[in-house]
Parts: structure tokens; sequence; C-alpha cells
């Protein structure tokens, strides 16, 4: 019986594992337009996994749209903000021929807490002051990343983490997660930046991948009040 078990869990290893050579994927969770997520730890590890895989799916692996998802969410996770989701590593996409690409991957830890989604899915509501943290913790979350030239584009509950605080007396945090909306609102795009390394040459990304011409700080900020706005509409009407 032992046996049987092993051998099942060694087949089921090996049909989720993408084989990426720092990182064994040993779950898959869910997909979106951009990528097929993961759980995952570093390869040889027999830790419990502590990290999300975003590898490219297999219809973005060998686009420049897949190309460009991997630039965009490693360089803004590298970004030096307690409330952006860190990227610590990632692998650029392959193209093998004309037909077949290797995957790409951007890897984030696990952090603790809920999305806001599954917190009001629930009836969880807040206080005045867990949405005023909130706002202020997003509206720092903002300001990096527009001092680097980028907007979050409209927020939405599924892309905040919300993590209780270990001391009662303090605030909750929140965490921006998903950089999918996110573009650049200033000219040169990501690919002049001087602190981004060398592109993949398999993909000819063009200047402007990045760049939303109605993009504006001014818009990032009004989409965060109406986002907190409507949290209080949600929290005022459950009283």
């Amino acid at each position: 019986m032992q046996n049987n078990v092993a051998q099942l869990l060694r087949r089921l290893r090996v049909e989720v594992d993408l084989g990426f050579s720092r990182w064994e994927t040993v779950k898959r969770l869910r997909s979106d337009a951009e990528f097929d997520f993961y759980l995952a730890r570093p390869r040889g590890s027999n830790l419990a996994p502590r990290f999300i895989l975003k590898a490219t799916t297999a219809r973005t692996s060998g686009s420049v749209a897949g190309a460009a998802a991997v630039e965009r969410d490693r360089f803004l996770g590298s970004l030096l903000s307690p409330r952006l989701l860190p990227t610590v590593d990632f692998v650029r996409p392959r193209l093998v021929s004309e037909t077949r690409a290797q995957r790409g991957c951007v890897v984030v830890p696990i952090f603790s807490g809920r999305s806001l989604e599954e917190r009001l899915a629930d009836g969880e509501t807040f206080s005045p002051q867990t949405l005023d943290a909130v706002f202020a913790q997003l509206a720092s979350a903002l300001a990096v990343l527009h001092r680097a030239g980028w907007v979050a584009g409209e927020l939405t509950p599924s892309r905040v983490l919300l993590a209780d605080p270990t001391d009662a007396a303090a605030a909750p945090t929140a965490t921006l997660l998903d950089f999918a909306s996110a573009r650049r609102f200033e000219l040169p795009s990501l690919l002049a930046d001087p602190r981004v390394d060398r592109f993949d040459a398999d993909f000819a990304l063009p200047p402007d991948v990045f760049y939303a011409p109605n993009a504006s700080p001014e818009r990032d900020l009004r989409s965060l009040r109406r986002f907190v706005e409507r949290l209080k509409e949600n929290a005022a009407s459950h009283r």
C-alpha cells in the first residue's frame, strides 16, 4: 500500500512539476489571461511550499505579450515597498523553435492574510480606522509606482491582500498583489529604464509596450478613493 501511494505521489509530481531548474511546482492553483499559478518551493527542498510561481501559459509563452508580462511583474516586484508584492525570482520565456516556446515565470512569496474579495464574500466589514489605514498604505504603494513612472490601474478587492496585525492595537496591512493592470504613464517606456537589465532577444518588445496614453497618477488616486469609498458604503449597508 505504501509503495502504491509513493508511486502515485511521484506520478502526480511529474504531472504538476514544470521543471524550472530552481523551482519545483507542487500544485496548480488557478489561471488568468497571462499566467498559470502554482504552489512552489525551491528545487531539492522538502519544506512546505511557501511561494507562488506564476508561469506563462502555453498560449502566452511564445508571444510578446507573455514576455512583457514577465518583464512588468519582475520589475514592479523589485521596487522597494512593503506594500507591493515582491518578486523573488524570474525566468524569461524562450523561443525554442517557430512552433514551440519554453515557459517563463515570476516567483513571489506567500504572505499571510486573505484578499479583500474573499473577506467581503464572507460578509466581513471594516471599521473607518481600518479603511483609513488601507487608504494610506495603498497610497504609499501607488507613490512608489508613480515615482517609477507607472500606475496601478483600477483597484479591485481581488488585487488587495489584507493581513490581520499580530498586535491587536495595530492596523491591518494591505498589499497590492496584482500588476496585470499596471501601465507606464511616462515615455520612454520600461525598455529604456537604466535600472532594467537586458531583455530577451527572442521577443522584440516594442518601445511603448507598457505605455498607456490616458494613464496618470491623478487617475490612479481617484481610483483609490473610489475603491475605499465603496468599502465604506458596503460597511454602512451592513449596519
